[in-house]
């Protein structure tokens, strides 16, 4: 089965699971451990025993980050009461609060979403005998006995690449106080405002499936809008169908086994690169590509979105009219860099003598506005939507797996024999305070790699 063997061949001598991108973490081992026994691999199969081993020799499964935390609490191997809360009612608050959800990185308000809706119901899937076995493997005392309420910010040191701002831990101490005390007066947790927070959060939900045809930004909060279908509507309701329908398109079947994809393909980002490539090259003039040329024109006509999403305002969306996206239009999410290079391939196809003018003058100026849109207040281009608030919002990240700041960065810059120049251009640009996301993470990643070996 290709889903089984992938988790194989990424594992490292050490007995660590990892991501693709990435050195071996604790979330990596464990995640896919548990998701090995889902698959039907017993507890003494191959290498299990031995992955067992070190998820006990790094001390269990209580220092996941939180991404791990709430997966594992929805299957019933953790307690909710040991991950820090994402209090719904701030999707209820008013939009022109700094703090407001719309105002988060697009990323962060996909995934934060399910969770705080996920996380207020507490959400647990119907116990098996399966459930009971991993409350035995995963951890290093009996789970019974386990303090869930000190794991709160447990955090594995293997994953820690930004750690928790004292903000954040501060206002978690607040938060988790208003949750325990159900019936403190005015304030409580369990009167109308939690409920109408809980029906705010889940109506973006909606609105994002709608928006993206049940796929969402990305597979990790495509599986969590999944479960809050499923909670909230049944496994009968056309919402959970219609996610179930779209799974697959997150697979990629490779020499290594089963994978998923960061998005439901690449196809334009792909098709645009191929497009430019043949235009510059002159095979685009040769008459056995035309056939092919013209096929990919047809497809980057297709692939342009025109119009705004249907929740653009209370998606908190940014415009896509005239925009080409990552994957497809369907999935209704654009970068500005995948725009620019749909467009550059589209009038760079249709200069040719033997194409038609399929994308008209009227949709490339769509196209253009749409970039010029994605400009911040500083120069900068965004990803998918403008900054919108401060960034000392950075002080409320709780996503302890994404990114690498400061003094770590250079130096791991340093080690891998990156130019000196490159990374002082790199640290001014961020004023000093560097941080590698994204991309470039993974680049680094790849250069430590080669470097070790």
């Amino acid at each position: 089965m290709g889903i089984v063997r992938f988790p194989f061949e990424t594992i490292r001598s050490s007995a660590n699971v990892r991501h693709t991108a990435a050195t071996p973490t604790a979330f990596g081992t464990v995640m896919n451990y548990v998701a090995l026994r889902l698959l039907g691999m017993s507890a003494d199969e191959g290498p299990m025993t031995e992955i067992r081993g070190l998820i006990h020799k790094i001390g269990g499964a209580t220092g996941v980050p939180t991404w791990g935390k709430v997966w594992l609490s929805v299957l019933g191997v953790y307690e909710w009461s040991g991950v820090n809360p994402v209090p719904p009612e701030l999707w209820a608050l008013p939009d022109w609060v700094p703090f407001h959800p719309g105002r988060w990185w697009v990323h962060v308000r996909a995934v934060a979403g399910p969770i705080s809706y996920l996380s207020s119901v507490k959400f647990v899937a119907t116990p098996t005998p399966l459930t009971y076995a991993l409350r035995q493997e995963l951890y290093v005392e009996p789970y019974e006995s386990i303090n869930w309420g000190k794991q709160c910010n447990n955090i594995n040191p293997l994953d820690v690449y930004s750690a928790h701002h004292p903000v954040f831990d501060a206002l978690n101490v607040v938060i988790r106080l208003y949750e325990s005390m159900p019936s403190l007066p005015l304030i409580s947790s369990c009167l109308p405002i939690r409920k109408h927070g809980l029906n705010t959060v889940y109506k973006w939900i909606k609105r994002e499936d709608e928006n993206t045809g049940y796929q969402t930004i990305g597979p990790v909060s495509k599986a969590m809008n999944m479960v809050v279908r499923y909670h909230r509507e049944g496994t009968d309701s056309e919402a959970f169908k219609k996610h179930l329908g779209r799974v697959d398109d997150f697979f990629w079947l490779g020499r290594d086994g089963l994978m998923m994809m960061g998005t439901n393909g690449s196809q334009l980002w792909d098709t645009a690169f191929m497009a430019q490539a043949a235009i510059e090259t002159g095979l685009a003039d040769a008459p056995e590509n035309k056939e092919s040329v013209l096929s990919m024109l047809d497809w980057l006509d297709k692939c342009q979105i025109r119009e705004n999403p249907k929740y653009y305002i209370d998606g908190y969306r940014h415009r896509t009219k005239g925009a080409w996206p990552f994957s497809t239009p369907e999935q209704n999410y654009t970068v500005s860099d995948c725009t620019a290079e749909g467009l550059k391939a589209v009038i760079g196809i249709q200069r040719l003598e033997y194409t038609p003018k399929a994308v008209s003058l009227e949709r490339l100026r769509d196209a253009v506005d749409t970039l010029l849109s994605m400009q911040n207040p500083n120069g900068g281009f965004c990803s998918y939507e403008l900054q919108r608030g401060s960034e000392k919002m950075e002080w409320l990240n709780a996503a302890e797996v994404f990114g690498t700041s400061g003094r770590q960065a250079v130096a791991r810059l340093s080690r891998c024999g990156w130019h000196p120049v490159l990374i002082e251009l790199m640290s001014r640009k961020h004023h000093g305070g560097l941080q590698l996301r994204g991309v470039y993470h993974e680049r680094l990643i790849r250069s430590e790699a080669i470097h070790e070996n």
